[in-house]
């Protein structure tokens, strides 16, 4: 993948430039694409700032590597500073050399001057593969709580499981006496002491 574009010497230039890198970095991480955007801010500002001139942004894709460069035909050579926290600007190439993988200045003795850096993309592969990871790990789950919800479950194509007798009130009130199925219940023998006590014989003296 290559793109380019040239831009005007205009602060609004510096959105614009930005636009132009997240549109060509479709499927970048979207935390590495902001990453990429403010070192452009960057380079972009210092541009217009600095060189005082127009700028040529290029985005270059080989493999898992993306290199963006800014080109200016303004003099001077950018300068890696170290700014004290009173000063308001002079960070531009510290951000630079702290987010990027490589950075570096191309600069002929006449000719424009470009700076550029590089970044890793195999970070959007990491995610992908994690993503189906996790995704195969949810399936499984699932696959496996719907066997053993089927394993708990009768199956609904079989013949309906056999229920327990249940004995009607008219069924128990035509009963006959001598039948077992009348006897008494234990609860029922507990509830007629007096009953029972008359049925004992009687002790002889």
């Amino acid at each position: 993948m290559s793109a380019r574009r040239r831009f005007r010497n205009d602060a609004h230039a510096i959105a614009a430039a930005r636009r132009f890198a997240a549109e060509e970095c479709a499927g970048v991480p979207a935390e590495l694409v902001e990453q990429i955007q403010l070192m452009l801010s960057e380079l972009a500002t210092n541009a217009i700032r600095h060189a005082g001139s127009a700028f040529e942004v290029s985005l270059e894709r080989r493999d898992q590597l993306l290199k963006v460069a800014v080109t200016d035909e303004g003099g001077g050579t950018p300068t890696l500073r170290s700014p004290s926290p009173k000063e308001l600007s002079g960070r531009g190439l510290q951000i630079v050399k702290m987010l990027a993988r490589d950075w570096g200045i191309d600069q002929s003795a006449s000719g424009p001057k470009t700076v550029w850096f590089t970044v890793t993309l195999i970070a959007n592969d990491a995610a992908t593969n994690d993503a189906a990871t996790n995704d195969a790990v949810a399936n499984d789950a699932v696959a496996a709580a719907g066997r053993r919800a089927r394993r708990a479950s009768p199956d609904p194509d079989g013949p309906p499981a056999p229920s327990a007798p249940v004995a009607h009130r008219s069924e128990r009130a035509h009963r006959r006496p001598g039948d077992p199925r009348s006897a008494p219940t234990a609860r029922a023998c507990r509830r007629q002491p007096d009953a029972v006590r008359a049925h004992r014989p009687l002790a002889r003296w």
